[in-house]
């Protein structure tokens, strides 16, 4: 099988991107693109670089070489300039597989928090913007809960309007339905799918075979540290 070509004209392209931890080489050379609205699948098992692909699109974790673009920006190996970390956070949402809430947050401030102090956003204009997020995942009734009152499916809508807070044209999900039963799991399949008729690009890394078909346009196998295109 080859590894996936970058492209021109997209959203997301990584080139032949190495990362070392210690001796062990955890990314190769991987190479993909991803496309303006596309939805893509990250798929392996547990500790083949899924979470470290996202880390590494998201600004997160540095590489020795290689390159990643999301759109016109790139990233280098050997570390990132602040002032392109910040530009990439415009780009940029991610959602953890554990969601990372401030604990001591309530739901609405977690969601508006980052636009008041990233993007200098008025106050009243971030909690507007919140709650309607919050709507339209099905939550805003939750949001004067503290994270530790939510279930894993609120926790997962929650995260996810925080990264949307921002409003970034590239959403990347770590191990989304983790936490979730067959029903939520259908319910965050048909939410991907609107984010992307709007015009959202979002990866996904997952292991779990039956949502990513039911979801993505197109699955990559992650192995080797190389990422492949599934024929």
């Amino acid at each position: 099988m080859e590894s996936v070509n970058s492209v021109n004209n997209r959203m997301l392209r990584l080139q032949e991107v190495c990362l070392l931890r210690g001796q062990r080489q955890v990314l190769a050379g991987a190479t993909f693109g991803v496309g303006h609205g596309e939805l893509v699948a990250l798929m392996g098992p547990s500790g083949v670089g899924k979470t470290t692909l996202l880390r590494v699109i998201a600004g997160l974790e540095t590489f020795q070489s290689g390159t990643v673009h999301v759109e016109e920006l790139a990233l280098n190996g050997g570390g990132h300039l602040p002032a392109t970390l910040k530009s990439l956070r415009a780009k940029v949402g991610m959602v953890f597989q554990f969601h990372h809430l401030f604990e001591h947050l309530p739901v609405i401030k977690n969601v508006w928090l980052a636009p008041v102090h990233a993007q200098r956003l008025p106050l009243k204009d971030a909690e507007r913007r919140a709650r309607e997020l919050l709507a339209t995942l099905g939550v805003e009734h939750r949001a004067a809960a503290l994270p530790r009152e939510l279930s894993g499916g609120e926790a997962q809508r929650v995260a996810i309007a925080r990264a949307l807070a921002v409003d970034p044209p590239l959403l990347l999900l770590d191990e989304p339905t983790a936490s979730l039963d067959a029903d939520r799991r259908t319910e965050l399949r048909d939410m991907l799918r609107g984010l992307t008729r709007e015009g959202r690009t979002l990866v996904v890394a997952t292991h779990d075979e039956e949502f990513a078909r039911s979801c993505a346009a197109r699955m990559l196998r992650v192995r080797d540290g190389l990422v492949f295109e599934e024929s």
